[in-house]
């Protein structure tokens, strides 16, 4: 390669004139190759510490699920408790109707069967008793007077 050593030696030559005396061919080419490595190895740094910055934001944003997951796990655990606790109070109140409601059917039926045989119109045992119309003809086929007897002096 005779052209590039004369090149070479013509820049090495410019330089010894102008910036540096002791310029050759040879430090002339290792300025002209060391030039392009010196600019990649800033850029390789640049982007070295660029995605350093990225990594370090990504770690803090992964932080910051993670702190808001336990977060959300803790108010799940505490709704869950509370849903327990709800689905035990409506079970308690379930069974605590049940019991009322079956302690006031007993009442009324109870009630309709006394007023019954006292002569209460079938009418009357369904809104005195809460009876629907079959049962309170029931309670009175079943308890009611005959049809000729008479009225009793005081109904209790």
């Amino acid at each position: 390669m005779p052209a590039l050593d004369t090149v070479l030696a013509g820049i090495a030559g410019l330089m010894n004139g102008i910036y540096l005396p002791a310029a050759t061919p040879a430090s002339v080419a290792a300025g002209l190759v060391a030039v392009p490595c010196l600019l990649a190895l800033a850029w390789l740094g640049r982007r070295l510490m660029a995605r350093q910055g990225a990594d370090a934001s990504t770690g803090s944003q992964l932080d910051a699920i993670h702190q808001r997951l336990q977060a959300t796990e803790l108010l799940l655990a505490d709704a869950t408790s509370e849903a327990a606790q709800l689905r035990q109070r409506v079970d308690q109140l379930t069974s605590r109707q049940d019991a009322l409601s079956t302690g006031n059917t007993r009442s009324g039926l109870r009630q309709a069967i006394a007023l019954s045989r006292h002569g209460a119109t079938t009418r009357q045992l369904v809104d005195t008793c809460g009876l629907s119309q079959g049962e309170a003809h029931l309670v009175q086929t079943l308890y009611g007077r005959a049809a000729g007897e008479g009225q009793p002096g005081e109904i209790h």
